[in-house]
């Protein structure tokens, strides 16, 4: 796929996979094009010369709400509204199902309720996003992406506003939920969560895919150095690590 935004080539001439029920990890200085992908990935920016097969159909052949029930996106902006509250946020996850009139059934209710305990944020639900702080409000939404039950799930640096704690959370959870057959595709800045959580990793720079593959193929001093210019040592184990090692001491 190829996209072009004010003249500038943002997306040049990308071909990608995504393997099914594992967790994808997009890296990518800023400015590499990550969020313009997913973008593309979830349809938003899609555009006709192009194509994105996901589970084997044409994005642009589905519409609106079955491709809500398909893909599941928590953008990096978080597109909401503050004057909800958390429950309300949450419940509009379920759009996709409800009647024509809006309504909910029970099963709707207990499906948000299991989403907002599943990341953590139960005990806020009666509380106004203005209330809360950019952490809760980011795992907020990706309870609302959760509540529409996708078979993928788009995440744009779902972690970035979360403290160490919750980092862990979230991405224990992406795994949890990948294990049970939902495909995860998260853009990621920290290498080392990366290195521990992700299958596979896209690497980006300039609008163009440099490596992808299995995380520790594509995660090296190499390509490290190709994609960002610092220098790395890269420790794989139980534990895997990045550290850089040009600090300029």
């Amino acid at each position: 796929m190829n996209f072009c935004l004010n003249g500038k080539k943002i997306l040049d001439n990308i071909t990608v996979n995504i393997d099914d029920g594992l967790v994808t990890g997009i890296l990518g200085p800023n400015g590499a094009g990550k969020t313009t992908l997913v973008r593309h990935l979830s349809g938003y920016w899609l555009q006709k010369r192009d194509t994105v097969y996901i589970f084997g159909r044409d994005i642009l052949d589905t519409d609106c709400r079955e491709r809500a029930k398909t893909i599941g996106l928590v953008p990096q902006d978080g597109s909401y509204s503050k004057g909800f509250s958390v429950f309300e946020t949450v419940m509009m996850g379920r759009s996709p199902y409800l009647d024509a009139f809006g309504n909910g059934s029970a099963e709707d209710l207990n499906i948000v309720n299991e989403c907002l305990e599943m990341c953590g944020v139960y005990d806020l639900k009666d509380r106004s996003l203005y209330e809360i702080s950019g952490g809760e409000v980011q795992r907020v939404l990706i309870a609302r992406a959760l509540a529409q039950q996708p078979r993928m799930l788009l995440l744009d640096e779902p972690v970035s506003h979360l403290d160490i704690k919750y980092q862990m959370d979230v991405m224990n959870l992406l795994r949890s939920l990948s294990s049970k057959g939902m495909t995860i595709v998260t853009i990621m800045h920290d290498l080392n969560l990366s290195l521990n959580f992700c299958d596979n990793i896209i690497l980006m720079n300039g609008g163009n895919v440099i490596a992808d593959g299995s995380t520790h193929s594509v995660i090296n001093e190499e390509n490290i150095y190709t994609a960002y210019g610092v220098r790395t040592s890269v420790i794989n184990g139980e534990y895997s690590m990045v550290i850089p090692t040009n600090l300029g001491r």
